[in-house]
């Protein structure tokens, strides 16, 4: 009983311990799903801000662009004065700017979706592992619950088994011994039988002055053996 006891408690205090293991897994499981939360919500704000960056970078760009210098590039081959441009060239060169300073926004931005994006996937991967770890961890507490417990019920059968024999080798012993005391009293009764059965019982002899015992109705009386012949 005291092993079964000690084996209890030895069972009560690891499950005790897992557990807290399991407690401690699922509350950074839940803190990693937060942050992922607020990381994805984060990254969906960004791209809404880029948008609204894209638009009021081209409107300010739609208005500062009649202030700066066209970036006209003249032909090598063409000596003369006078230069002119035509309609399509001139708004090349108004929209070059623009496309350059829209092109350096957007690579910019592109940067950081992506750095945001690699974050996500990172974090998507920690959770991941977070739980094919606590998933390998209940599993291999349930294993190692069932193989203490079927420990503990061989245990006990072994207990209960020890116990039975002990019981079943008192009982033998108990009743050997009765035997033991019983079968020499019925071997002297015997014997004494025996002996008995081929000797004549003696005579009385009246002896003067002396009255002989006489029987009652419950027991019979013998004399004495010198009064015997």
């Amino acid at each position: 009983m005291r092993l079964i006891r000690y084996s209890l408690s030895t069972l009560q205090f690891v499950q005790e311990t897992k557990d807290a293991q399991l407690r401690e897994l699922s509350t950074q499981l839940s803190e990693i799903r937060l942050v992922a939360h607020k990381q994805s919500i984060r990254n969906d704000l960004i791209l809404h801000e880029n948008v609204r960056l894209r638009e009021a970078l081209n409107n300010e760009k739609k208005r500062r662009k009649c202030g700066k210098p066209l970036l006209l590039q003249r032909d090598d081959q063409y000596h003369d004065g006078a230069v002119l441009w035509s309609p399509r060239k001139v708004q090349q060169a108004r929209n070059q700017p623009v496309e350059q300073g829209a092109e350096k926004v957007l690579q910019q931005q592109q940067k950081e979706v992506e750095r945001e994006r690699r974050q996500c996937e990172k974090e998507e991967k920690a959770v991941q592992l977070a739980e094919r770890r606590q998933k390998a961890a209940e599993l291999k507490q349930r294993r190692r619950q069932q193989k203490q417990d079927e420990a503990l019920q061989r245990e006990e059968r072994r207990l209960s088994r020890a116990a039975n024999q002990q019981l079943k080798g008192d009982l033998q012993a108990t009743s050997k011994g009765k035997a033991r005391k019983q079968k020499p009293i019925k071997s002297c009764t015997n014997d004494i039988a025996d002996q008995t059965a081929g000797v004549e019982a003696p005579k009385a002899v009246q002896v003067e002055g002396v009255a002989l015992p006489k029987a009652t109705r419950t027991r019979t009386v013998r004399p004495p053996q010198r009064y015997l012949i």
